[in-house]
């Protein structure tokens, strides 16, 4: 499957008409937006032409296996397309991938209403949950969740509200964020006692003078009850984290490394704690600094006694 499709998705994900040649033509334009404005990476015609027609490791309309895989809900501020590239890799490693990107105008309603646009959000992850029947290649005993940029917020209160999952990751979620902060702690679901699962973070680089969207690690500090890792990595900022530039060609290297390192982390992370892999979670445990590849901050807050 050609990566424009996964814009396409994007496109349709209000009411899931057929689009036109028009729409089709332009659906990659957010990309090259968000690239410019984000990442400071100005993309030509042709180059988003080529971007667009890169196959993907997706099979698109595939039939289903009949092994039974473990399953994470991913959720995306944004399109779908925010997330593609990581979901792949999962999915190589043996999981289910659930993507669901917000509908148009929940991003302005988090900013007027907050509290409607997360139970819009979390009510979008109950959905899910309810399907999970219909899907028999899925093990919904083994379940992670997922959320990038906004939908960190939504993966804390679900699990908060639910118990559902055995690790959660938020990929620059609000919940870091001052803003974030009060949206999530004045929430109906918020109550840190009830998050008992391993919870992994990375948080964005660059400092902003915004005082809204400056780091604000509170409800990660109230997670008594949850092996915690937190990651910020030099250099690599809120684009980097949230808008799938991986997908841009003729990267540098240092930045390939650091998609590298964040895919490998979340990958370990997940098989250690939904797979139960102790091989897996013995080396995520282990000190990942080394003399090539610097971070800012590398710190495990709270890490379990692996056994094996």
């Amino acid at each position: 499957m050609p990566f424009k499709e996964y814009f396409y998705l994007t496109e349709q994900k209000n009411d899931f008409k057929t689009l036109t040649a028009e729409q089709k033509e332009k659906a990659m334009d957010i990309f090259s937006g968000f690239t410019k404005f984000g990442a400071k990476i100005e993309l030509s015609k042709e180059q988003l032409i080529n971007i667009g027609n890169t196959p993907t490791a997706a099979v698109k309309n595939t039939e289903p296996v009949k092994e039974q895989f473990p399953v994470i809900i991913a959720g995306h501020d944004g399109g779908v397309w925010k997330g593609t590239t990581l979901n792949e890799f999962l999915a190589s490693h043996g999981y289910v991938v659930i993507s669901t990107g917000l509908l148009s105008e929940t991003s302005r309603m988090i900013s007027r209403n907050p509290q409607q646009a997360l139970q819009r959000r979390i009510r979008t992850f109950e959905i899910f949950q309810e399907k999970m029947t219909d899907f028999t290649f899925v093990d919904d005993s083994k379940t992670g969740l997922l959320g990038i940029n906004a939908d960190g917020m939504t993966v804390l209160l679900y699990q908060m509200e639910t118990g559902v999952a055995d690790a959660v990751v938020s990929i620059d979620g609000w919940e870091g964020k001052n803003n974030g902060y009060q949206y999530v702690t004045e929430n109906k679901n918020y109550d840190p006692e009830e998050f008992r699962v391993p919870f992994m973070e990375f948080q964005q680089h660059e400092e902003t003078d915004r005082e809204p969207l400056q780091l604000n690690t509170g409800i990660m500090e109230n997670l008594d009850y949850s092996n915690r890792f937190s990651y910020v990595i030099t250099d690599f900022g809120h684009a980097f984290l949230t808008g799938n530039t991986i997908a841009v060609p003729d990267l540098e290297r240092s930045v390939v490394e650091r998609y590298r390192f964040m895919f490998n982390s979340i990958r370990e992370f997940y098989d250690g704690y939904v797979k139960g892999d102790i091989e897996a979670l013995n080396n995520l445990l282990k000190e990942k600094i080394d003399g090539n590849f610097l971070f800012e901050r590398n710190k495990k807050v709270k890490s379990a006694e692996v056994e094996g």
